[in-house]
């Protein structure tokens, strides 16, 4: 357990400050605020921080605290993914870590985690697939067995369950990728 970090795609962010959510990934430093900024760098959290009247030390919901901040779905996800990293695991698994994303939004998570988490070892979970092309290794379940394993060019060839996928959540990502352009009618 302590070598693992995980995030859930079913969180829930505490009523107390930002920094003990974070803290709460490794227990025995919930308060070494140096782990803690390591690990909200990971997450992309800080991008965020700027506008917090009390950085780190804010309140989570306003239920109990009225000076709390309610946080975006994709923020809420950053703060729960840095509870993940805190004091550098060796296995991290990310259970849909961008679902509250768009898919554009979620291929440049998928690509910062990938970066961050360089030589690591890392599970990522997800019912979409535009991010996997950039996997070592490519496991795709269907109904709880294994169907296919192997790399994005590898799957593709074999034009099976996962090119099928990919290639009907491709267009998704293309009409975005206009829409982003300017090119879309």
């Amino acid at each position: 357990r302590k070598k693992t970090g995980v995030f859930l795609q079913d969180f829930f962010l505490f009523h107390m400050s930002l920094k003990e959510n974070v803290g709460c990934g490794d227990i025995e430093e919930i308060t070494n605020e140096n782990e803690i900024d390591k690990a909200i760098e990971l997450s992309g959290a800080k991008t965020f921080l700027g506008k917090l009247k009390y950085g780190y030390d804010t309140f989570i919901h306003n239920w109990v605290e009225r000076e709390g901040v309610e946080f975006s779905g994709g923020e809420k996800q950053k703060i729960a993914m840095a509870r993940a990293y805190m004091n550098n695991k060796e296995v991290y698994v990310f259970d849909e870590p961008a679902s509250a994303l768009d898919p554009i939004a979620e291929l440049e998570q998928f690509m910062n985690i990938k970066e961050k988490l360089s030589g690591k070892a890392a599970i990522l979970i997800s019912h979409r697939v535009g991010f996997a092309r950039m996997a070592d290794r490519i496991v795709l379940m269907d109904h709880g067995e294994i169907k296919e394993t192997g790399t994005h060019e590898e799957l593709m060839k074999k034009n099976g369950l996962y090119a099928h996928f990919f290639n009907e959540q491709a267009v998704w990502y293309q009409k975005n990728d206009k829409v982003e352009a300017g090119l879309d009618e």
